[in-house]
């Protein structure tokens, strides 16, 4: 977590220390001289490294194939959309039984 000070159009980073750490919430603390906006961040996310991949039983004269790790954006299962009734379907199947109903009443007070 780093807290972060607006001045002269830039965000600056501001000294911030963690005082307590329990297990629902954590404090932190910091000073400044001024008072201006603030934002609570996060540092920045590391870079994914390239990882080596040897090769077994292939004669590459020393080289190692890189390939680059996964992603948490390829790791992440995609969402599943769900699938609704447009409402329109729904007011006509509403509106075709509320109908059939009405018929077979009609048809049964005449006989």
């Amino acid at each position: 977590i780093i807290l972060q000070q607006y001045v002269n159009n830039s965000w600056k980073e501001v000294l911030t220390q963690k005082i307590v750490e329990k297990e629902d919430y954590t404090v932190y603390e910091s000073t400044t001289n001024h008072f201006s906006p603030f934002a609570i961040a996060a540092h920045p996310a590391i870079k994914p490294s390239l990882q080596r991949e040897e090769t077994a039983g292939q004669n590459t004269m020393g080289a190692i194939p890189i390939r680059p790790t996964k992603t948490e954006e390829q790791r992440a299962t995609p969402a599943t959309e769900e699938t609704k009734t447009p409402g329109l379907t729904t007011a006509a199947l509403i509106t075709a039984i509320l109908g059939a109903y009405s018929v077979r009443r009609w048809l049964m007070q005449l006989i």
